[in-house]
């Protein structure tokens, strides 16, 4: 089982960079990723792979965080453009499907 180790604080907000997707819980279940009865993550995740809910019945944000998230905000952080190519090809590799640079405030 997955924990969450991510987006998660004591304020009313919480700030995210990732490169991944959003799936909906359907698909999820269908990559075998998360169980239809118990909402439990399998083992199969690929390393260095992170799912967290979005809210609003977005479904779940799937990928790779690039910064943390603190009470203050966003964890100072620096990539190359070669690092984050290759982040990106990691996870586009790990998930089968088109990545994105997802970047959002939401209330937590």
């Amino acid at each position: 089982m997955k924990t969450r180790n991510g987006f998660v604080s004591n304020s009313s907000s919480s700030s995210f960079v990732v490169v991944g997707t959003r799936f909906k819980n359907e698909k999820l279940i269908q990559m075998g990723w998360r169980d239809e009865d118990f909402n439990e993550y399998y083992d199969k995740i690929p390393e260095g792979i992170s799912i967290y809910y979005s809210g609003n019945n977005d479904g779940y944000i799937v990928g790779k965080p690039l910064c943390k998230s603190h009470d203050w905000g966003l964890e100072n952080c620096e990539l190359t453009s070669y690092e984050l190519v290759d982040i990106i090809n990691d996870v586009t590799f790990k998930l089968k499907y088109p990545v994105k640079l997802l970047i959002g405030t939401r209330p937590t």
